[in-house]
């Protein structure tokens, strides 16, 4: 079934135009990396997020990974998430949180809408 999603989405986006011509599949593909591979680090400041609720509470403990945090409503570049970060900010959320301003990444809607970018 995944298969079946990732071909059709595909099929779907190089018939789309949008302004300056349509994306092609391949410009697509080969953005996704920017997001599944990116490293960064969390520390104590982004486990908490600065300004957020006290109820707030990141999965990401403090460290290095790859891949952007799930961030619901979130839909920040690889270059704003790591400003963001910088900040201060929560590194993701969940439904659960509602979307906050004082958190960052990208959601499912956020990472596709992106990948689009040319």
């Amino acid at each position: 079934m995944r298969g079946c999603a990732i071909v059709a989405f595909a099929a779907i986006a190089a018939a789309v135009s949008l302004p300056g011509g349509a994306v092609e599949r391949s410009v697509m593909l080969g953005n996704a990396p920017l997001y599944e591979d990116h490293e960064w680090t969390c520390t104590d400041v982004n486990h908490w997020g600065t300004d957020c609720p006290s109820t707030y509470e990141s999965d990401w403990c403090p460290g290095t990974y790859v891949g952007l945090p799930y961030d619901w409503g979130g839909w920040s570049t690889v270059d704003e998430f790591d400003a963001d970060i910088a900040a201060g900010l929560g590194a993701g959320s969940h439904s659960s949180d509602g979307s906050l301003a004082c958190t960052t990444g990208v959601d499912c809607s956020g990472y596709v809408s992106l990948l689009w970018e040319t």
